[in-house]
């Protein structure tokens, strides 16, 4: 379900390899890589020949093993009245059915023309589309092919016996069926006291009642009003055998009681609410084989057990078939109309009659008058079995076939279907083609290197070149030449470098482009910070680009004019984070104060154990409440302002969220976005932000513990706020100093004290420095060829304009603007961002 997911995703978010209406063909191989582009040529031998982009030579020969599917046209029903078949191996056609024989099915399709399918294939041939959805029933996969397979003996069914008059109730989800024998001319009334859908009230109640003329099945609700469903005559009881009709409920879930003429016949042993809990456990044990539900009889009536088949229309109100004879009639075919089932011997089908044999006489009647068609046991074809070169074509809906594909060309499939047909189909009639598709797929490892796109493609492998502002090129782990891209379509490439250690000397450099970088300072003049770093010896920066610095290891920068934050419960500020455990009750707020402007909130939270991925509706009633954070990308807003979330589906698994809020001058909360660095919350480990008055931010984790780092208020384009002219000193015992900072040589800061003049501070006294500098403060542009690289555990960030990346010596270097050049070695990258650090906020 996952793959299926990011497919439809990639789908969704589709914008730089084709344009207009036509819609892009997405290549998805069995390690995870989802890849958009066009399938030029197919074969078993030669491989999928695949373009995969506008650019000359960007084509690649994926080898067959390789794919897991390619989703070719994004299909829906036509809606034509046209009728079905399903196949044994649980293939399902669509068309119409031109004639039929003791050996072979001459079926018509829409997408194949005529095809011959050998009848020792088929299971079931519906001539309506409408007796195909009730062939499904309730659950999809209650087909007839599955129900004598997973039929377990003695769980399916309950039969009650009291003197001449028999019941048999087959409990299934969403439904039960009651098979009933009358003796002579008695008159019956049933009454079941029934749970339907998810209303535990037990005031429903399903009524059937028996006389000589007829059966009437009602429905009572609360004040006993009888809703009448179906009614039958005893003629037609008499053609179906023995009197035996079934019914079915919609939705039910459990019976409470049972009736026969006003006696009580059953009623449950414990009807509290852990016997819901109970059931609901135990929902499909009708079909798995557990224990079955705890009935109590009264009046000494007999119960037994036995096997039942049943196959319901989808509103569940009238059943369509009974049980078949296998034992006296294995060879027998079914014919199914809207009220009659005869087991007889179908001799054929020819223009559009239907001729079959009972024991006693040859019948004909029209085809069109033919519910559904169960075919016996026939001689005929053996079906293919398993082969590598198995492919399942999708188009419509549920529809598929299973071929032994032999090739792609000329705009179409070819290949021959797994029970022996041969069979030609035009692509665009083509949904998706899966490749093995009985194949178990295991998820892409955690820590496995891969490649993010603008689009939603994914990929596996390694980044093995760049060519900056140009090209890069990404190898696969599967031993294929290197993919070519432009540097334009590509979003990130992730890594999962190891942190470094932190040492005790090191001060914490903030940037006005929100880059971080941690590091022992050397000196600081009027044109760059020197910086002695892990990394490297001298790491120059731009004063310009300076914001602040904090020299404390207890140091944090929470706290602004706009925004305080308050810790609670076991919560805990520590260094520049707040560590948050988990707990059911709101652990750290940040309480908002008034501003002239709008408010850019921005901040991450790092998880201290991975959580899977799910998407959450947002409903109107919790508009500007509660707003549940969900992994996403970043071109997906989680725009609370109509009452609408909007998440993306992910196959990955992610330890880290950014979080950027926006509030109006009023402090009104208007959106909430999440980079592609998200993840978070399975639906029992929900992470949230609550906005409260418009004033507050709680922060709660559930499931799991987590930090939030790196919070910063500022203007809606990223600005500082309330810049002045003058540097500002904030010393461990909550003292500040405005002025200049003149030098930081050794350990003391140099400042020209605005009313102190010239002093000499021990950095060991200083808590934050805050630089002023106006010019400093504007949004920084970046190059062409800009990246923004995360690294050291997502400690540190640094954008820059790329100028090598480099696979030999295990680099990736740059400078320009802030850093007059840097290289940071690849064992330490958890991420790299392609285009500025602003343009991927957007």
């Amino acid at each position: 379900m996952k793959r299926i997911a990011a497919i439809v995703l990639s789908v969704f978010f589709t914008t730089h390899l084709y344009s207009g209406n036509e819609l892009p063909r997405i290549l998805s191989l069995k390690d995870g890589s989802v890849l958009h582009g066009e399938i030029l040529s197919a074969g078993m031998k030669d491989g999928i020949t695949w373009k995969y982009g506008k650019e000359a030579g960007a084509q690649a020969v994926f080898p067959v093993g390789m794919v897991n599917e390619i989703m070719i046209n994004k299909l829906s029903s036509a809606g034509l009245d046209t009728g079905s078949v399903f196949l044994a191996n649980g293939d399902e056609l669509k068309g119409e059915v031109v004639a039929l024989d003791n050996e072979t099915l001459s079926f018509k399709t829409p997408y194949a023309g005529v095809i011959k399918i050998p009848a020792a294939s088929i299971e079931a041939i519906f001539p309506s589309r409408y007796w195909d959805e009730a062939y499904k029933g309730p659950d999809a996969s209650s087909k007839w092919s599955r129900v004598g397979k997973a039929v377990v003996k003695d769980k399916n069914s309950m039969v009650l016996s009291n003197n001449a008059r028999t019941g048999c109730f087959v409990i299934l989800p969403e439904m039960i069926r009651i098979d009933f024998t009358v003796d002579g001319e008695a008159s019956l009334v049933w009454e079941m006291c029934l749970q339907i859908g998810e209303d535990r009230k037990r005031g429903n109640y399903l009524v059937m009642k028996i006389d000589k003329d007829k059966l009437s099945l009602f429905r009572r609700n609360e004040s006993k009003q009888e809703e009448k469903i179906s009614e039958i005559s005893s003629k037609a009881l008499d053609e179906a055998g023995d009197r035996k009709f079934s019914v079915t409920a919609d939705r039910i879930r459990m019976i409470y009681k049972i009736k026969l003429n006003g006696e009580e016949l059953l009623s449950l042993s414990d009807p509290k609410e852990e016997f819901f809990k109970k059931r609901d456990e135990k929902e499909a044990a009708t079909t798995t084989g557990t224990a079955s539900e705890p009935f109590y009889f009264k009046n000494s009536s007999e119960l037994s057990i036995k096997i039942k088949e049943v196959v319901v229309s989808r509103d569940g109100t009238e059943a369509i078939r009974k049980k078949f004879a296998e034992e006296k009639y294995s060879r027998s075919d079914v014919i199914i109309s809207e009220k009659v089932f005869s087991e007889c011997r179908i001799t054929g089908v020819a223009e559009g009659k239907l001729s079959y044999q009972t024991r006693s006489q040859m019948l004909e009647t029209p085809l069109k008058n033919v519910g559904a068609l169960k075919l016996g046991n026939r001689k005929g074809a053996a079906a293919v079995g398993q082969s590598v070169n198995l492919v399942r074509i999708f188009f419509a809906a549920d529809e598929h076939i299973t071929i032994l594909l032999d090739r792609v060309a000329d705009g179409k499939v070819l290949g021959r279907m797994a029970c022996g047909a041969d069979i030609s189909i035009p692509l665009e009639q083509v949904g998706k083609l899966v490749f093995s598709p009985d194949l178990e797929l295991k998820e892409p490892s955690e820590t496995a290197n891969r490649l993010h796109f603008d689009n939603g493609d994914v990929l596996y492998g390694n980044l093995v070149a760049v060519v900056p502002g140009t090209s890069l090129s990404w190898k696969l782990e599967t031993g294929i030449p290197p993919l070519k891209f432009p540097v334009s379509s590509a979003k990130e490439a992730i890594f999962r470098g190891k942190a470094l250690k932190q040492e005790k000397d090191q001060a914490k450099i903030r940037l006005v482009n929100g880059n971080i970088v941690r590091g022992e300072i050397k000196g600081l003049d009027n044109q760059k910070l020197s910086l002695k770093t892990s990394y490297a010896e001298n790491l120059g920066i731009s004063r310009l680009a300076l914001d602040k610095i904090l020299f404390s290891d207890s140091a944090n920068e929470w706290n602004s004019d706009y925004a305080k934050w308050i810790v609670e419960a076991n919560a805990e500020m520590k260094n520049d984070r707040i560590l948050v455990p988990a707990g059911d009750k709101p652990q750290a707020r940040c309480e908002i104060q008034d501003s002239p402007e709008k408010l850019r909130i921005e901040f991450d939270i790092i998880f201290t154990e991975q959580m899977k991925f799910m998407v959450f509706s947002k409903s109107k009633d919790f508009l500007n409440y509660d707003i549940y954070l969900c992994a996403g990308r970043e071109k997906d807003p989680l725009n609370v302002g109509q009452g609408v979330m909007y998440g993306s589906a992910t196959r990955h698994r992610y330890k880290e969220a950014h979080v950027k809020l926006l509030l109006d001058k009023e402090n009104k909360f208007i959106s909430l976005n999440l980079n592609s660095e998200t993840i978070l919350a399975t639906r029992n480990n929900l992470w949230f932000a609550h906005i409260e008055k418009a004033k507050n931010i709680l922060l709660m984790v559930k499931g799991a513990s987590a930090q939030i780092k790196n919070f910063t208020v500022s203007r809606e384009d990223g600005s500082v706020l309330d810049v002045s002219d003058e540097d500002v000193i904030s010393l461990k015992n909550e003292d500040k100093i405005a002025g200049k900072v003149q030098d930081i040589s050794g350990k003391n800061v140099k400042f020209d004290a605005k009313d102190a003049g010239q002093l000499d501070i021990p950095a060991e006294r200083i808590y934050v420095l805050n630089f002023s500098d106006k010019a400093a403060k504007k949004k920084t542009v970046a190059g062409k060829n800009s990246v923004t690289v995360c690294f050291n555990g997502y400690e540190e960030t640094a954008t820059f304009d790329l100028s090598e990346y480099s696979v030999e010596k295990q680099l990736v270097s740059g400078g320009g603007g802030i850093f007059e050049k840097i290289s940071i070695p690849m064992g330490i990258v958890d991420k790299i961002v392609f285009g500025s650090d602003e343009e991927q906020r957007q």
